[in-house]
């Protein structure tokens, strides 16, 4: 995760972001790897995404 999210700058990984979120990891692990990528927000909006869609 911590790597797809750090790509968003070149407009790839999110898909991969996604589909990680969709296999099971936590929102713990989410925010884990988007404050190591310096990407919490982006973190964040994909666990607000998953609690929405109930991934």
């Amino acid at each position: 995760m911590r790597w797809f999210l750090a790509m968003l700058d070149s407009g790839n990984g999110i898909h991969e972001a996604i589909q990680l979120v969709k296999r099971g990891m936590s929102e713990e692990q989410i925010r884990n790897a988007g404050e190591l990528a310096d990407r919490s927000s982006e973190a964040e909006t994909l666990i607000t995404m998953a609690r929405e869609r109930g991934w």
